[in-house]
Order: C-alpha cells, then sequence, then structure tokens
C-alpha cells in the first residue's frame, strides 16, 4: 500500500504542508520511501494538542533527540486514524438539514468539542451526523428526546473510557514507569504495546456487552408489551402453584463513595459486596442474578426467604463498612432465558427497591400473601403506592423482624 504525500497528509491531519515540513525538519516525522503512514495524521493531531497546551515541536523534538520520548506508540494505537472529509461542519449541516441549536446541543451532549468554523470535518464527525438524522427523524423531530438520548451515549461512554484509562495508568504505566525510569527510551512504545491489544480488546467488549444488554431488555419489553396485552383482553395470566420471588438491593450513596474514593475504591466495595450477598442468599435458598453497579437482582423460589434474606442484608451489609442497603421484593410468574429473569414481576421488584428507603425492606401484597406464615417477620402495610413505570398501583408492606 502506497504512503501519503505532504499534501494528502496535510489535508487528512487539517493542516499545512508548510508545518509537516517543519516537522520532518525537527525529526519528529520521518517520510519512507513510500511516503507518509496513516498513523502520521494521529501524530500530527496529537503535537497540534501538545502545542496547545503548551507543549511545543521543538521541546518535543528536544526530548526526542535526547532519547526522553518516543512518538512511536502512535503507530500501534492509532494505525488506522479518523481522517477528514472535505466538508465543514457548516457545510454537513446544511446538507443534512439539521437545525443548528440541535447540532450544538448533540454536541454537548455527547461530550464533544464542536469543530471549528470552516475547519475540515472528521469523519467520524459526519457519520455521527448522519446517525442523528436517523434518530432526530424517528423520535418525530423531537429535539428534547434526541438530546436526551444523546446525553445518555454521551455520558455514559466518556465515563467509561475515562474510567478505563485512569485504570491503565494505575495498573499499567505507573508501575512500570517506576521500574525503567522515566527516561527510558523506548518506554512509552512498550506500554503502547501493551495498551494497543487491550483497546481493540475493549471496543469489541463494548459492543458485545451493548448488544446482549439491548437482546435482554428487548425480550423483557416483549414479555411486557405480552402481559398487557392479556390484562386488556381480559384474560388471566397462568400463575404457578408457588411463585417465585425476585429481589433487588440497593446501595444508597454507592455513587458518591466511588466518585470520592475512585476506582480502587469502588472495586474493593464490590468485592466485598459479591461476598456477603452469595453468602447469605445461599443460605436462604435463593441466588444472585447478576450485579448492576450499585445493586445486585436475587431469584428466591420461596418468597418468605427473600424477605428474610432481605432483612438480614440491611442490617449486614452496614456492619461491613459498606453502604446502607435497601431492598424490594415481588413475587409472581416470570420469563427464564440465558440466565436472566423478564417479565411485569421483575419490573416492579425493581420499582418497589426504588421506592424503599435506605435500612428498608419492601415487599409486594403477593409476596405477603406467600409468606405470612413466618412467625419471624412481622409486616406493616403502607397502602397501594404509585411506582414509577408501573400502570396500577401496588400495594406495599414493610417487612421488620417480629421480635
Amino acid at each position: 500500500m502506497s504512503g501519503l504525500s505532504e499534501q494528502e497528509l496535510a489535508e487528512r491531519a487539517g493542516t499545512t504542508v508548510e508545518q509537516v515540513r517543519r516537522l520532518v525538519e525537527l525529526g519528529i516525522l520521518t517520510p519512507t520511501a513510500d511516503g507518509y503512514q496513516p498513523s502520521d495524521i494521529q501524530r500530527m493531531g496529537i503535537l497540534q494538542a501538545l502545542d496547545q497546551a503548551g507543549i511545543s515541536p521543538e521541546q518535543i523534538s528536544q526530548l526526542i533527540a535526547a532519547g526522553a520520548y518516543s512518538m512511536g506508540w502512535t503507530d500501534l494505537l492509532f494505525p488506522d486514524p479518523t481522517p477528514r472529509v472535505g466538508a465543514t461542519l457548516e457545510q454537513a449541516v446544511a446538507e443534512l438539514e439539521l437545525p443548528t441549536s440541535l447540532v450544538a446541543g448533540l454536541y454537548a451532549a455527547w461530550e464533544l468539542a464542536r469543530p471549528e468554523p470552516g475547519a475540515a470535518l472528521r469523519s467520524d464527525d459526519a457519520e455521527l451526523l448522519r446517525l442523528a438524522v436517523l434518530g432526530y427523524s424517528a423520535f418525530g423531530h423531537d429535539q428534547s428526546v434526541a438530546l436526551g438520548v444523546a446525553r445518555q451515549l454521551g455520558e455514559s461512554l466518556r465515563r467509561l473510557a475515562e474510567s478505563q484509562i485512569r485504570l491503565f495508568r494505575a495498573q499499567v504505566q505507573e508501575p512500570m514507569a517506576a521500574e525503567q525510569g522515566s527516561a527510558r527510551r523506548g518506554s512509552g512504545d512498550d506500554i503502547a504495546a501493551i495498551a494497543a491489544p487491550l483497546l481493540g480488546a475493549l471496543e469489541r467488549t463494548v459492543l458485545l456487552l451493548y448488544r446482549r444488554h439491548l437482546e435482554r431488555h428487548v425480550l423483557d419489553a416483549i414479555v411486557l408489551d405480552a402481559e398487557t396485552s392479556l390484562e386488556r383482553a381480559g384474560l388471566a395470566q397462568r400463575r404457578p402453584e408457588r411463585p417465585p420471588a425476585i429481589a433487588f438491593l440497593d446501595l444508597t450513596g454507592y455513587t458518591t463513595l466511588t466518585d470520592r474514593q475512585g476506582d480502587r475504591a469502588a472495586a474493593e466495595l464490590v468485592t466485598r459486596l459479591i461476598e456477603i450477598v452469595h453468602t447469605v442468599s445461599h443460605q436462604h435458598g435463593g441466588r444472585p442474578v447478576k450485579l448492576l453497579g450499585d445493586g445486585v437482582m436475587f431469584y428466591f423460589p420461596d418468597p418468605a426467604q427473600a424477605v428474610l434474606c432481605g432483612l438480614e442484608l440491611v442490617e449486614r451489609i452496614p456492619r461491613e463498612g459498606l453502604p446502607r442497603a435497601r431492598m424490594g421484593v415481588n413475587a409472581g410468574p416470570v420469563v427464564f432465558q440465558d440466565g436472566d429473569y423478564y417479565g411485569s414481576t421483575v419490573n416492579v421488584a425493581a420499582r418497589i427497591t426504588d421506592y424503599a428507603r435506605p435500612g428498608e425492606v419492601l415487599v409486594s401484597d403477593d409476596v405477603v400473601s406467600e409468606a405470612n406464615g413466618n412467625g419471624d417477620v412481622r409486616y406493616q402495610p403502607i397502602g397501594p403506592i404509585a411506582l414509577k413505570g408501573v400502570t396500577t398501583p401496588v400495594t406495599l408492606h414493610t417487612a421488620g423482624w417480629s421480635g
């Protein structure tokens, strides 16, 4: 494959031929016999960012000459850099007929820097805008809905990328620098050799996990729609002789704690939580289905045991140095597939948990009907409650020890 000419590199990097030649003179760029490499596009962008941060190309050249810095890692981390397209942001917006106010809002929601006026657009910017047109049309040209979706994606993925880089620096880069010495030639390349396959693996993992989660929620929506259709048609849903219980446990203040103490503290917290919930739930004949960041979803064949487990957990978890917990329990038919559970029983259990206060175990009427024979537990009704996302009010009870 032939390389890029000076002109092609300058155009794709959004710079000038004069700047390309200047970097060659400084020994930062080195064309091959075939021309410049695609990774030089990314190298140009990085140098521009460094220059804006007050680190000039001349300073980088001096570091490279002294053996204290290398930019060879760009070949590993960015073998296929994002090129520029011929259009500017203004031209792309006009062609796509997107409202200017929406475009400004999209970049803020995505948490990306808006392209400079008149500058050649990155190809991924152009594609993002084309995809935004599809979403905007699908949502009935409602800007608030389109921006809400963009905000969810932008914030979630920015936090993911940021946390992964912090983790890599703490677990790989800093220990390696301490061993080798910060001025060792090639240390940046050594780090890049580790990072390059991890970046590819992370990107693929994100895609696979997203597809699995999307599949799960699509199936959940299908089950809920079928249950709603049965209800509207006046047809009773088949109920098992002894319905199981679904429970959710939630740690209050988890996000605030992890933001304050960092990723390492969050990982230690999750490890301790896993040990506790596995031990206690298995003692009561249940099992954790999955972790949910700041909580856990459980399945119990016996609703009475789900309540006992909940009461034990909300007492024990704070004693182990973790944030206070709350738990919601519901009983009823569920759909099981690929190790997960679906249906309105699951949805109501999650909403009950959202309504519970720290240190509280809230249960539905169906749980009380199935579990009321246990003399160790008392149930205090708190009346029909309108829960978010649930069409009809749910009668809830506070569970507590009878002694």
